[in-house]
């Protein structure tokens, strides 16, 4: 079964919903580039079910070649490295632990001129695959029953299994570089080797996923909550994008809008 997703695209943001409730992933093509309009895009594909939204976030290339990927607070931009791989990962965990949002939007303002190809992996039919395998049911079964810890050190601290279901019965499958065994927990080989080997399932699955570039007006609707994406390296200094983190009435639950980030206005809560 082929796990990596090549979403398709289409102008209607009902049917944008759609594609990312049957495939995980969609493009939504708009009239714009700018953070607003990728606010309204994100409000018009999730409709009714949105329940709050972060401030947009831009991402931009690091202006200083070789430097890690930093977050500016006072310009609220993601200064990614582009000489480097983005691994395959899901969204938030580092800032919201178990409340990180389920529905995450990227619309394209401009691209670099060589590489940044997105790439998608589907959890769910990774999944798939591994239970049709009888010699995959050890891992299956570490996926959904083993606690892990499921942020970077310096994150907001939470500990579940790499497969976690919400209160409502909705599936969420997390894989991200951070995941790791308790501090306070002695590991055992088989345990380990688990681990190594969901990684080494959702790095095959990554090296075999399809690859596409944004353009201009094209914002990418991911459910947070059931793929994984990444990026390619690219050159250039001009790649730039505008990222909506979002929460539906399906998702784990929101952040408070009083703490959130360490700032009041980041999170704003939709009235329903």
């Amino acid at each position: 079964m082929q796990t990596g997703v090549m979403p398709q695209q289409t102008s209607d943001p009902i049917e944008a919903y759609s594609l990312v409730e049957m495939d995980g992933a969609a493009i939504l093509v708009v009239d714009g580039t700018s953070a607003d309009t990728a606010v309204m895009a994100a409000a018009a594909v999730l409709g009714s079910r949105l329940r709050a939204y972060r401030q947009p976030v831009t991402i931009a290339t690091n202006p200083t070649a070789g430097q890690g990927v930093f977050f500016d607070r006072t310009t609220r931009t993601v200064n990614a490295d582009s000489a480097a791989h983005g691994p395959l990962h899901v969204d938030g965990y580092m800032m919201y632990g178990q409340a990180y949002p389920d529905v995450i939007f990227l619309l394209c303002s401009e691209q670099a001129p060589n590489g940044g190809a997105n790439f998608i992996v589907d959890g769910l039919r990774l999944l798939t695959t591994l239970a049709s395998d009888p010699a995959q049911r050890e891992l299956l079964r570490f996926l959904c029953q083993y606690p892990l810890e499921q942020s970077s050190p310096t994150g907001v601290q939470v500990s579940g299994p790499i497969v976690d279901r919400t209160a409502g019965g909705r599936m969420a499958i997390r894989c991200h570089q951070h995941q790791r065994f308790p501090e306070n927990k002695p590991i055992d080989a088989p345990h380990k080797g688990l681990l190594d080997g969901w990684r080494a399932v959702t790095s095959a699955a990554a090296a075999e996923a399809p690859r596409f570039r944004l353009r201009p007006g094209e914002l990418l609707c991911l459910d947070n909550y059931r793929v994984f994406h990444g990026r390619e390296a690219y050159t250039g200094t001009d790649r730039l994008l505008h990222r909506i983190w979002s929460w539906t009435d399906t998702a784990f639950g929101t952040p408070d809008p009083r703490t959130a980030d360490g700032r009041a206005d980041d999170i704003t809560v939709v009235p329903w």
